[in-house]
């Protein structure tokens, strides 16, 4: 027997918020509402405030579940845009939102430069000065930080300084060139980049980015995730000052003659010929604390703006020729041309050598 009131009751749901109850949630409504008929007849006063009931009920559940689904989106497109942060120095996480109100800011506001750099890593250290080229071109900002041994550690130091310069560049309109200092046991590391150079390094008009964060945030997650991303700024900025003059040669003892610096770093003179391996011997000479750790050779033919990884190796092996230490290796160069090779000992830059590849 189907209710007088079924209409209505039908009319009612169909009308309710999103989301829509599925279909076993409605039938279980139903049934709580049509009992027997022979409880309705004896209980009719009853029976009037149980549909209310079960009405009320019914709403309560809706906006409930609405609440619940709102504040699910909400949270889903924080977690995606708003709330999306980063942590720069593997401990203080930034918030690109926090960033968002200095896009349209100008090197002539020192107001808002200090309000960019606290929202940074390493903001607790910039006690040390803030100093901004604004009478004529390039425009320029440099920081200072102060010391601390533990928070400016090489790797630290290099994610940071790359990640602070990024964002000034992508927030601030007329800033063309950006340079850090700070003086750490190892000496001072001095930073310097320009919006040609980095915007050459990650292939965007950085500018562009203040406009679209959803983009902001995939660069910063492919970059700073990826510790060979950053590395591959920092090879190929070493170029920069690169004397690029054919070493000369020199005598590491009575029978031997190497390509470098003598007293510092050479190879033993060899014909060096493109697209064709080749076994070579390096020499290396200074403080036994200075000579140890991986070595990692990288090259750059002049002109070309590459880096090319050339050979890399977990330690040194011991004197030979004159020399403190050495090593054997195998090097491939793609092309001839002037080459510079740079070598890194324990991660760190040690010094160079340029030859000629024929």
């Amino acid at each position: 027997m189907n209710h007088p009131n079924e209409d209505l009751i039908e009319d009612k749901l169909k009308n309710l918020p999103k989301p829509k109850l599925n279909t076993e949630v409605k039938n279980n409504i139903y049934f709580s509402l049509m009992r027997d008929d022979l409880y309705k007849k004896k209980e009719p006063a009853f029976y009037t405030k149980k549909i209310v009931l079960s009405l009320v009920g019914v709403f309560a559940l809706v906006i409930f579940s609405f609440t619940v689904a709102s504040s699910m989106i909400k949270n889903s497109n924080n977690t995606n845009t708003s709330s999306f942060s980063l942590s720069i120095d593997h401990k203080n996480k930034v918030d690109i939102k926090k960033l968002i109100p200095y896009r349209e800011s100008y090197v002539g506001d020192s107001s808002a430069i200090v309000g960019i750099l606290q929202q940074l890593p390493g903001n607790q250290y910039i006690k040390g000065g803030v100093s901004l080229s604004t009478k004529k071109e390039p425009y320029g900002i440099h920081v200072h930080y102060i010391s601390n041994e533990k928070y400016w550690s090489r790797d630290n130091t290099e994610r940071i300084f790359l990640y602070n310069a990024t964002t000034l560049f992508i927030l601030i309109k007329n800033v063309d060139e950006v340079s850090f200092d700070v003086n750490t046991k190892e000496g001072t590391q001095s930073f310097h980049t320009t919006r040609k150079e980095l915007g050459s390094f990650y292939g965007v008009t950085l500018r562009e980015l203040s406009k679209n964060q959803r983009q902001w945030e995939n660069l910063l997650n492919h970059t700073f995730t990826d510790k060979e991303k950053v590395q591959s700024f920092y090879d190929k900025q070493i170029f920069h000052n690169v004397d690029w003059t054919l070493s000369p040669t020199f005598k590491s003892d009575n029978s031997t003659t190497m390509i470098g610096k003598k007293g510092k770093l050479g190879i033993m003179k060899s014909d060096f010929t493109a697209s064709h391996p080749g076994k070579y011997l390096w020499g290396f000479w200074g403080d036994k604390n200075e000579l140890q750790g991986p070595v990692k050779i990288i090259g750059m033919k002049k002109d070309s703006g590459n880096v090319t990884k050339i050979f890399s190796t977990n330690q040194l092996i011991g004197p030979i020729h004159g020399a403190d230490q050495h090593i054997p290796c195998d090097m491939y160069f793609p092309s001839s041309g002037v080459w510079c090779l740079y070598v890194y000992l324990n991660n760190k830059p040690f010094d160079y050598i340029v030859i000629k590849v024929h």
